[in-house]
């Protein structure tokens, strides 16, 4: 399939210091960061007073809270440090280049144990639990503030958290009192580590935007925020969409039998498909172009001729933050769209690599995009191709047509999700067989985990997908059931703020 998309976009770009133009002020204005970082820079995470507990400890939480910790064993925070080998292949060329200091960036969000402890500073013996527990019980349960720049900007009181006789009243009020700190429930829980920035202690030459999940949604009507464009819709915080309510029958924080998720649904690992992005966008079939004619509804088309072009739109209906979100230039997330006619035959594919792909792409000093995630290498935003909360694009696909047509023709096209682009894969093989990589998983099998394995095939989740019959006799009943994927804004894109954060 010949295919030529098109979209709109729309770049915006902040420079580091403002020259005032009142004549009464001489001085130039700073762009500064709200707060700057502390004794774990470049993270801004804080610690607060002593360091009196093991944030690496999980085990003890799970007589009490074993469905709460099974939940967790399953998601992506658990797998968020060294015992991940997309993650470790990039810190690990990242430290190299680098040097361990400057890695504390990375560790703010994914390698707390060992950062509090000053472990980052050294090499990562793969047989320390720290470099296997990711972000932990004790990683939210004490986070006391919260702030607004970015980059592990929150910080931790880690203070006693002695088990509770589950008889005493006392104790138990005192637990929870202890686990339950200010904002636990608000989506500022979420954004310390999902807003990030580059800049010169990360080799970045000038200051880089990276992702912003938090920002993108209190810019959205799930935020109650209407500034970006008028629309309904529930609103809703972070852990409402992605730790949304889960049976629990052997917790003892269940209420009525059911305890907010801790497998952090959309946020996934590669090793299964990711059901709940399935709720995220729609897509449609709009229209058809044959021979100089605009149809609409595409089903009312009559294909004929030599070509004939489809226009999909795409819609961004459920994600909170742009879709898809993260860390968006590591998203292999593309618009795979199929052909056949009244024989089955395949006119035209198009899909992987070939496809439009959702992503930001980030360019380094050859200009070249880098496929890696070496973030210290980054330079300049190319582009970003993501949706904003409720945005749409539309994008158009132009087969040919063989002279003998059998019509009548089927048009399907779906919105197709893996977790890592193919070069990504490729590095986290390398880093998985390496004996490092080796060493890596026996480690996570002597602490009972399953270790990663960076060659295994990714898994393909398909996102949302929908089917138009073209050329039948019957046209409207043959596609009473498809996707409509109603009131369409594609013309106002944001894609100002680039990811290229870890």
């Amino acid at each position: 399939m010949r295919a030529r998309w098109l979209w709109v976009t729309a770049l915006f770009a902040c420079g580091a210091e403002v020259e005032a133009t009142d004549k009464h002020v001489e001085e130039k204005l700073a762009v500064v960061l709200p707060r700057p970082p502390g004794d774990l820079a470049p993270s801004h995470l804080r610690v607060l007073g002593a360091i009196e507990e093991d944030l690496s400890d999980v085990e003890r939480c799970a007589p009490c809270h074993a469905d709460v910790v099974a939940q967790w064993r399953s998601s992506a925070h658990a797998r968020a440090s060294f015992g991940n080998p997309w993650y470790r292949a990039t810190i690990d060329a990242f430290r190299e280049e680098r040097g361990f200091e400057a890695s504390r960036f990375c560790a703010g969000c994914h390698d707390l144990a060992l950062l509090v402890d000053g472990a980052m500073d050294e090499a990562i013996d793969p047989a320390d639990r720290r470099a296997h527990v990711g972000v932990t019980c004790l990683v939210c349960h004490s986070m006391q503030e919260r702030y607004a720049d970015g980059n592990g900007s929150f910080a931790l009181r880690i203070a006693p958290a002695p088990l509770p006789d589950p008889n005493s009243a006392a104790q138990v009020a005192a637990h929870r009192e202890r686990m339950n700190p200010p904002g636990l429930r608000t989506s500022g829980q979420c954004g310390g580590c999902h807003r990030s920035f580059l800049g010169g202690e990360m080799g970045n030459p000038h200051h880089l935007p990276g992702i912003d999940d938090i920002g993108a949604w209190r810019s959205s009507a799930f935020a109650e925020s209407n500034a970006r464009q008028i629309d309904e819709v529930e609103p809703a915080t972070c852990q409402q969409c992605h730790m949304s309510q889960e049976e629990a029958l052997r917790d003892f924080a269940a209420t009525e039998g059911r305890v907010a998720s801790h497998r952090v649904r959309g946020a996934h690992t590669p090793l299964r498909e990711d059901h709940a992005l399935r709720d995220a966008v729609t897509i449609d079939i709009a229209a058809a172009h044959v021979e100089g004619e605009w149809i609409l509804p595409a089903e009312d088309a009559t294909p004929r001729g030599s070509e004939m072009a489809v226009d999909l739109v795409i819609r961004n209906v459920g994600a909170g933050h742009r879709f898809p979100g993260g860390t968006r230039d590591l998203q292999y997330t593309y618009v795979d769209i199929e052909v056949r006619d009244a024989r089955g035959r395949v006119l035209g594919r198009i899909t992987g690599d070939d496809a439009f792909r959702f992503r930001a792409a980030l360019v380094n000093e050859e200009g070249a995009i880098e496929e890696t995630h070496f973030v210290d290498r980054f330079r300049a935003a190319a582009f970003d191709r993501t949706r904003a909360p409720r945005d749409a694009i539309v994008l158009r696909a132009i087969t040919a047509l063989p002279r003998r047509l059998a019509l009548p023709l089927t048009v399907h096209a779906a919105v197709r999700h893996q977790r890592h682009p193919p070069a990504m894969r490729e590095l986290a093989c390398e880093a998985t067989r390496s004996a490092r990589g080796e060493a890596f998983a026996r480690a996570s099998a002597a602490l009972g985990r399953t270790p990663l394995d960076g060659c295994a095939p990714e898994p393909v989740t398909t996102v949302a997908e929908t089917t138009r019959v073209m050329g039948a006799v019957n046209a409207g009943a043959v596609n009473a059931g498809a996707v409509n994927a109603g009131a369409v804004n594609a013309g106002a894109v944001n894609a100002g703020a680039v990811n290229a954060g870890a």
